[in-house]
């Protein structure tokens, strides 16, 4: 799981939390930093498959649209 963007509130309550996590499933969870995001999401994402505005090259449409 790669959480992008969270706010400070979140990484607050992650320290809180993380240690009751166990190992296997907090090796899963990957913070990403705004300057690494796209190398980082690219690593295990296509680049066809992640959407632009994360560095992809997939376009989203509004679901209304759809």
């Amino acid at each position: 799981m790669f959480v992008v963007h969270a706010p400070y509130i979140f990484m607050a309550a992650w320290k809180v939390v993380h240690p009751f996590i166990d190992v296997k499933t907090r090796k899963k969870i990957v913070f990403v930093e705004n300057k690494s995001l796209k190398s980082t999401l690219l690593e295990e994402i296509d680049e066809s498959q992640l959407p632009e505005i994360y560095g992809g090259t997939l376009p989203l449409i509004p679901i209304q649209d759809s």
